[in-house]
């Protein structure tokens, strides 16, 4: 629903990783396709000027741009929480740390458009505990950081 014609894209092939190729929305599929019950539509994007090295079948990623703002306060997605309806975050003040509503903007995924409830130079904090209360990204079966067990297998003495 984001995406329409002429709108304007970027393509940037796996073989030149390097070079961003200008493009526009070319086509828009009436037909959904379903793959594991996903709706997906096939979208055209042709190249502003079709540079010499582009080959048909080469493997290209696409971003399409959906809108653009300057000058605005962004944070990580993952310093965001919701919590019954609101977004909030958790803000490092003088005397510990607050857990603030903030009114939210716009998106890439990965950040998200500050509007209200924070100010530039506010510390936010990011999470790094999991449900299990582990670290964040640690293994429960890696040998590494946990002590070697003193029993079992191996040449006895």
């Amino acid at each position: 629903a984001q995406i329409k014609i002429g709108q304007s894209a970027e393509i940037i092939l796996d073989a030149y990783s390097t070079q961003k190729v200008p493009a526009k929305v070319d086509k828009i599929s009436y037909d959904a396709k379903s793959v594991n019950n996903v709706t997906t539509y096939q979208v055209d994007v042709l190249p502003i000027t079709t540079p010499e090295y582009m080959r048909s079948g080469m493997t290209a990623n696409v971003t399409f741009h959906i809108s653009n703002k300057e000058g605005i306060l962004v944070v990580s997605n993952q310093a965001l929480k919701n919590k019954n309806g609101a977004t909030t975050a958790l803000v490092k003040t003088g005397d510990g740390n607050t857990e603030r509503e903030l009114e939210i903007g716009v998106t890439d995924g990965r950040q998200t458009e500050i509007v209200s409830g924070l100010s530039e130079g506010d510390v936010v904090l990011i999470p790094q505990m999991n449900a299990n209360g582990r670290p964040k990204g640690s293994n429960p079966f890696s040998p590494m950081g946990q002590p070697r067990p003193t029993a079992g297998g191996g040449r006895g003495k």
